[in-house]
């Protein structure tokens, strides 16, 4: 059973019209509110702030009417969940299943396109990750610091979600926690290359208006090329007058310009690393797509650092391992492209400050953290800096510090590197304070 931070304590005063909550509350799960008939949280650091206080998230309901709601998942809620999606992804668990012959019931739910299933979080030891078809097709998980929508929430579509199977949440099977932990990610076969299935059509046809846009297509080169497209790629296909209005509303936009990628790298500051400057690409490649998977194509940011594109792969590996980045869809080996989603503290991080290099001239107005003689080529860091950045940002210690430690990592070459004492005294350092 998940523990509580200090002074909260579940009870179970919800009101009616919220009695659909009380399963998680009953197990203890850390929820906060979503947007109506949305997913996206109402609150800016909803991992830290997620609550299983029923008076809390009585307030929630009160102050955001009609909202969503989310479970967040993790070692702190006890639980992790499959999201199985339409007949795909119940075809790959009925595939799954047979293989290994072992299945166990748990608490589920219904959603608009598929199902939800609850399992206990395993041990410390073994690590969640958030990942989309990775052991499937068509499923996809939601572990440490992930989250997905709960009953009464209501889908775009009009669909209430709603519990179903056991009340109990199961442990689950071996095989399947082998294989969401050491899986590798499918390959996307050739047939299913620019397939857009339902939650991806409008986007996918929103992105190629837009670089048929800035080729200098008229509106009707592109009505006619997304007519074509849609027939060819999305599954079900769209109407076709919702088709042309994604046209007409990409008309808006002058011919030429950057593509995405390009104008994201062009809002990249220079200076650090070039593993930061990785990291800050793919913050602003998501907020031009807040919500969606953005796409990471390795040789084209290769081509913007002016090196190889296996120096960028692992960047993305690492910022996978570090929790920074979450996938979000197949790997498409020819391309060498994956889509993903940058997570709340990689956004948060490199928005608020929280780390900086000091220059030689800031050396003498700010104290240091003494470092070994062997610490010498790493970034000097200014404890003062951090401190009111993460009192700025409300920001908790415990991030700070993996922060710090991921910062540390950031120097050429992108491998680990033992900070030794002068890590050691910081963290005692900044947990005293």
């Amino acid at each position: 059973m998940a523990s509580h931070s200090a002074g909260e304590i579940p009870g179970m005063s919800l009101s009616p019209d919220l009695a659909a909550l009380e399963p998680a509350l009953e197990h203890s799960w850390r929820i906060f509110p979503c947007a109506p008939r949305d997913k996206n949280p109402l609150l800016t650091d909803w991992p830290r702030r997620a609550s299983s206080n029923a008076d809390v998230i009585s307030r929630w309901a009160e102050k955001y009417r009609a909202c969503n709601w989310g479970v967040a998942c993790g070692p702190e809620s006890s639980v992790f969940v499959l999201d199985v999606d339409g007949e795909r992804g119940e075809n790959s668990l009925r595939s799954l299943v047979e293989q290994h012959g072992t299945w166990e019931k748990t608490l589920t739910a219904s959603t608009a396109r598929g199902t939800h299933f609850y399992f206990q979080y395993p041990a410390a030891e073994t690590i969640i990750r958030n990942s989309a078809s990775k052991i499937g097709a068509g499923i996809d998980v939601r572990g440490r610091r992930g989250y997905t929508i709960i009953p009464p929430s209501t889908h775009p579509s009009g669909t209430t979600y709603q519990w179903a199977g056991e009340p109990q949440v199961a442990p689950a099977p071996d095989w399947l926690l082998e294989s969401i932990t050491s899986a590798a990610r499918p390959i996307i076969e050739a047939s299913e290359i620019g397939i857009l299935p339902e939650g991806c059509r409008n986007d996918g046809l929103a992105r190629l208006a837009g670089a048929l846009r800035r080729k200098g297509k008229s509106r009707t080169e592109i009505e006619s090329e997304l007519l074509a497209a849609n027939l060819r790629r999305c599954r079900p296909p769209l109407r076709d007058d919702e088709v042309r209005k994604i046209a007409g509303s990409i008309m808006r936009y002058a011919p030429g310009g950057l593509d995405p990628l390009e104008a994201a790298w062009q809002a990249t500051q220079s200076g650090g690393s070039n593993y930061e400057r990785f990291l800050a690409l793919a913050v602003h490649l998501q907020k031009q797509r807040p919500g969606q998977a953005i796409a990471l194509p390795l040789e084209r940011i290769a081509g913007f650092f002016k090196a190889h594109w296996t120096t960028v792969s692992r960047y993305r590996m690492k910022a996978v391992a570090e929790g920074l980045l979450d996938p979000a869809g197949e790997y498409i080996a020819h391309r060498r492209a994956g889509s993903y989603r940058c997570s709340e503290m990689l956004t948060k991080m490199l928005t608020s400050g929280l780390v900086s290099i000091v220059t030689p001239s800031e050396q003498a107005k700010s104290p240091l953290v003494s470092i070994t003689p062997s610490e010498q080529a790493l970034p000097l860091v200014s404890t003062t800096q951090v401190t009111k950045a993460s009192e700025r940002e409300n920001f908790p210690p415990a991030s700070v510090q993996n922060w710090m430690k991921l910062r540390s990592q950031a120097w050429e070459p992108p491998t680990f590197v033992d900070l030794g004492d002068g890590w050691k005294k910081f963290q005692e350092q900044y947990a005293r304070a």
